[in-house]
């Protein structure tokens, strides 16, 4: 390591750091047990007990358990901490009657009541259920609390007339007492969700940092989803896309996912359980270490803490084409897996195993000009394009708590499969010079069979409740065999093959800390390096390409509370890189900046603003000088000699209320890659250079909830986007929107959802576009069975045409060559998707501490 890198580790080790511990409530005139649901507190209380106190309070506090005591204050309850759980229990009224308690010298014994607390709808007993024994004027004259096993027993010197039952998430219930001393029997409580809404608390969750948006899940958002992708769809902005199996924020797929800090893959959260997860969080700024990966937001899953359980799932999702022109593709997809999560107080470890299956046939049309000739495709009955993907992957990890506040662990993937892909073409080629007509086949084959293995070890650990700090070492592998083929058959017989590998060797490793300097303001600072080398060769022993890189990343970042409507996470990140493609090297220094602000207008509005810097680079593809036939007159080849670009990221996020976000962004790239056209000699290439785009777009998202059943979600998003390179400018714009209505019933377990997926999205190139993704409209029914450990879901995609564009297209249009490529997508209207999930797991939340209570020494500052 260099003398600099030396540096920058001791600067980050003496500057690591933890954000700020303080939680910020606004809220009015509302029941006093909605307010306690959004503590990120394992409480227990009586619902209807507490509702009868209306909270108003606009108020930072230094933790959580702060806010829980100046909640209660002057109030009478007092609160007991029994292991990691908080109590919330009535105080009782104990003054004597003498009617009851003395009889002349002689004491009454004590009465004695004991029974069991269990939930109607599982039978499973509560654990920290209120109990109460009331007089005849309903008053508390004592107060316990039921075992883990549901079960009660409670001794008071005087007469009780009636008992009651309360637990959080359930109908409090009364009963008279009829036998003074004696055992009550099994008590069931029914259900009764709070109606909290879905966002609980929004971008300032306690004990984490303030530059992001957190939500808390409640158990309405628990409602009909069987894993933690699904959940995500709850969160306003996010859309889980269940035909490609897929998480998208604002419309943009390029998502980090992670796990209590720790990036994790898809695979994982397809099977993680959603109630093992107490919060999602939303980042749009990215920064640390992650400031140089091209992720367009973070999507973190925070999970309960101490819990043990386990986890066994497994599911299906097979898709169903029921169109006339199917053309052999009656099951175009099938994803079946399985995986299993164990955790115990130490130890969490995971396994998982996917199979993926895909298959297509699409008509399409095709229109070329190059030089003299045009070129046009017939009308022909079969398919134009054919695809197949075929992949399997093994996942596995293992995490170990040193202590209570520190993890090491570590983590594999292994993918393998193949990618196979054919068009074929009947064209009608036009010699524009004299018109001279012929026709002739054109069909181009490739096939790619690829092994992917990527490993991690990470360490976390937490000192002192000021110093965070994480480290991870990872080491990614990727090998790639390519057979290329086309045919061209008429007049002028054709043939081209190649084959050649391809392979990826990749090390990164990572140093990131957070300290607090005090309960408003914090500061991180972290150290990067990430080494990776492509390599590439054909089997005509051409394109040879031998490309090495070697960066290395210093950030700080400082945060900040002024008050409690305003606040400021500011920094920059340092990064320095050396590329060689095997001929030259490039020395290459940036300065990342970012700043992020926010600003609380009303007790209901909110401004988000920002700016982030972030480098992108080249990939294998956009490198290799390997050359694959595209067509009869292209073929693409990589640029060695490209570079990496910065990314500007700018944007605002204005919220009204919790149901209404408006988010401007603007997104500028500095020589960026893309993809050009030019020729050598004479032949037509498809290469990559360095250009510059531009994005402007207006993200509004809209999240409401009608009553206990029903919620509407909806995000429309506007764009444009200009692309320039040698004083010429291309421009595209265009809208896309997903909006759905879901009704669930957790009575019956069973819910419908009917939305409308506008997705199709024009993607700019300097001199054309081409278009990605898929219209539909989606009608989806859904149902659990075996006490929610099976769940089915149906989804329906009709024949609509309104609002449904069915042609993707691609579209050039360059001096030297001009295409239109049509894919006709209405082969798979009508659709019908069925996803089979079988759940068997059990967790408990347990924390290994002394009962304590918790008394009010003084009145907390108001």
């Amino acid at each position: 390591m260099r003398p600099t890198g030396i540096i920058l580790l001791f600067l980050w080790v003496t500057a690591a750091t933890v954000c700020s511990q303080s939680v910020r409530m606004d809220v009015h005139n509302e029941p006093l047990n909605k307010v306690l649901s959004r503590l990120q507190l394992e409480l227990s209380f009586d619902d209807r007990t507490l509702s009868e106190y209306n909270i108003s309070v606009s108020k930072s506090f230094e933790n959580p358990e702060s806010a829980l005591l100046w909640l209660l204050e002057d109030k009478p309850f007092r609160v007991e901490r029994i292991k990691n759980v908080y109590v919330i229990i009535p105080c009782d009224n104990q003054k004597k009657n003498p009617a009851d308690r003395v009889f002349g010298n002689i004491e009454v014994r004590p009465f004695s009541f004991k029974g069991t607390v269990v939930s109607q709808t599982t039978g499973e007993p509560l654990e920290y259920a209120i109990v109460s024994l009331l007089d005849a004027d309903s008053i508390p004259i004592a107060t316990g609390f039921t075992t883990d096993k549901g079960q009660f027993a409670i001794k008071t010197s005087r007469v009780p007339a009636s008992i009651k039952i309360g637990s959080l998430g359930y109908r409090t219930r009364y009963e008279n007492i009829r036998d003074v001393d004696g055992n009550l029997g099994v008590i069931h409580l029914n259900d009764c969700m709070i109606p909290l809404g879905e966002v609980v608390v929004a971008a300032e969750k306690t004990s984490k940092e303030i530059h992001h948006t957190t939500y808390v899940i409640t158990p309405q958002m628990l409602r009909g989803v069987h894993d933690a992708l699904e959940l995500s769809d709850k969160i306003p902005g996010i859309y889980f896309d269940q035909s490609s199996n897929s998480v998208w924020l604002n419309h943009h797929a390029n998502i980090l996912l992670l796990v209590d800090g720790v990036p994790y893959s898809e695979t994982y959260l397809r099977h993680l359980s959603p109630d093992r997860i107490e919060a999602i969080e939303v980042i749009h700024a990215v920064s640390g270490r992650f400031v140089s990966d091209d992720y367009a937001g973070i999507i973190q899953f925070v999970l309960k803490k101490n819990y043990t359980g386990y986890d066994l799932h497994a599911s299906n999702a097979v898709w169903m084409n029921l169109s006339k022109t199917a053309e052999n593709c009656r099951l175009p997809e099938n994803h079946p897996s399985l995986g299993f999560i164990y955790t115990t107080h130490r130890l969490n470890f995971f396994g998982m195993y996917e199979y993926d299956r895909e298959k297509s046939n699409y008509h399409a049309t095709k229109s070329l000009t190059y030089d003299r000739y045009k070129l046009v495709s017939h009308s022909v009955s079969h398919p134009a394009h054919r695809y197949r993907y075929d992949h399997h992957t093994v996942n596995g990890g293992i995490n170990y708590h040193l202590t209570p506040f520190q993890i090491l662990g570590m983590q594999s993937d292994y993918t393998r499969g193949s990618t196979k892909t054919l068009q074929q073409y009947t064209m009608r080629r036009t010699d524009l010079s004299n018109n001279y007509d012929r026709s002739f086949t054109s069909e181009t084959e490739n096939l790619i069979q690829a092994h992917t293995f990527t490993g991690s070890l990470f360490y976390k650990g937490q000192f002192a409740n000021r110093l965070h700090v994480y480290a991870d070492f990872s080491y990614n592998y990727y090998d790639n065999d390519m057979k290329n083929e086309y045919h061209q058959g008429g007049e002028d017989v054709y043939r081209y093959s190649d084959l050649w590998n391809e392979y990826k060797k990749q090390t990164g490793l990572n140093f990131e800390g957070k300290y607090s300097l005090s309960h408003n303001m914090s500061i991180e600072a972290g150290y990067s390096n990430l080494y990776r080398r492509y390599a590439s060769k054909s089997s005509q022993g051409i394109g040879f390409l031998n490309y090495k890189e070697n960066r290395n990343r210093a950030s700080v970042y400082f945060s900040r509370l002024f008050s409690d409507r305003t606040r400021l996470r500011a920094g920059v990140a340092f990064e320095h890189i050396y590329s060689h493609n095997g001929i030259t090297g490039k020395h290459t220094t940036r300065i990342l900046p970012y700043v992020w602000m926010n600003v609380k207008i009303t007790s209901k509005g909110s401004l988000i603003a920002g700016y982030t810097a972030n480098s992108l680079y080249p990939s294998l593809y956009q490198l290799s000088p390997m050359s694959i036939v595209v067509d009869t007159f292209l073929t693409q080849i990589g640029n060695p000699d490209v570079t990496s670009a910065v990314r500007h990221h700018g944007f605002m996020e204005i919220s009204l209320g919790d149901k209404l976000k408006l988010m401007p962004q603007v997104v500028f790239i500095n020589d960026g890659i893309s993809e050009v056209y030019d020729r050598k000699a004479y032949k037509l290439y498809r290469t990559f250079n360095q250009i510059d785009f531009r994005e402007y777009s207006l993200n509004v998202s809209y999240n409401q909830s009608f009553g206990r059943y029903f919620r509407l979600k909806s995000t429309l998003t506007f764009y444009h986007q200009d692309a320039l390179y040698e004083a010429n400018r291309n421009s595209v714009n265009g809208w896309m929107i997903y909006s759905d209505g879901n009704f669930y019933h957790p009575d019956w377990a069973a819910g419908i959802q009917f939305g409308y997926y506008r997705n199709m999205k024009k993607n700019i190139l300097w001199q054309g576009y081409y278009m990605s993704g898929k219209d539909f409209w989606s009608i989806t029914a859904r149902k659990e069975l075996w006490n929610h450990r099976i769940s089915v879901m149906l989804s329906y995609i009709p024949p609509i045409e309104f609002g449904v564009r069915n042609d993707r297209i691609k579209y050039l249009d360059t001096p030297l060559y001009k295409e239109r490529t049509t894919t006709d997508l209405s082969s798979y209207h009508p659709t019908l998707l069925l996803k089979v999930g079988l759940r068997f797991d059990h967790g408990t939340r347990k924390e290994p501490v002394e009962n304590k209570t918790i008394k009010m020494l003084h009145k907390p500052e108001r």
